[in-house]
């Protein structure tokens, strides 16, 4: 109607272009494995809902989860939960994380290709708005040099440079000591058979170069 006005202040803006990372999400059946896993849980809020806000918000705008949470409108999709729901399906996401993965690799390999003769690895770490220590969260070597307690997060990519898998370890391992038992279960868990790998200095040491070449990892 040409005579329709909007109030001061009302924005219906709307990203439209999200449906292209949309399309991906559904190809990788994202969709399907986590509605066939929370159909054993009771939960009364939509966990794959949930996963597209997270993934579609960290892509396009990189915020906390309440900050992500409070953007939700910017998508066209459903919002039937709260921010409390975002942060229990958290613990959902993390249950099932490594199921998850398997069955990502499983997909990118029958639709994309997956290119695992080359695999290179890399760690980074997270920091925490925290004094406190846990199993995980542990002083360390902070990539941005800050006291707080850190995570260390091992990631494998392949050839192509698409990611493989990741790997968490307590804050104050030492970058070094995650290359084998990460490169060790990948290796098995993802069926990758005959491989180079690529690493910095850090991570190249001699009891990491002789384990790679052993073949004791298969």
């Amino acid at each position: 109607n040409h005579d329709d006005t909007l109030s001061v202040g009302q924005s219906n803006r709307k990203n439209f272009g999200y449906m292209i990372l949309s399309q991906i999400y559904h190809e990788l059946q994202i969709d399907k494995f986590l509605l066939s896993k929370q159909r054993r849980s009771k939960m009364d809020y939509n966990t794959n809902d949930i996963m597209k806000l997270l993934v579609f918000s960290r892509l396009l705008y990189p915020a906390s989860k309440k900050k992500t949470f409070e953007n939700k409108d910017k998508f066209y999709d459903k919002h039937d939960y709260s921010l409390d729901n975002v942060y229990r399906a958290l613990s959902f996401f993390y249950k099932h994380s490594s199921s998850l993965q398997v069955k990502i690799n499983d997909r990118i390999k029958t639709l994309y290709g997956r290119e695992t003769d080359l695999v290179y690895y890399d760690v980074t770490n997270y920091y925490f708005e925290t004094d406190i220590n846990d199993e995980f969260r542990r002083k360390g070597v902070s990539k941005e040099h800050r006291p707080n307690p850190i995570i260390q997060m091992g990631l494998f990519m392949d050839k192509q440079g698409i990611p493989i898998t990741f790997k968490l370890f307590p804050g104050n391992t030492n970058d070094c000591l995650t290359y084998r038992p990460g490169f060790g279960e990948v290796h098995k868990e993802y069926n990758l058979g005959r491989v180079v790998v690529v690493a910095d200095k850090g991570m190249t040491t001699g009891d990491n170069i002789h384990y790679t070449l052993s073949g004791k990892h298969g």
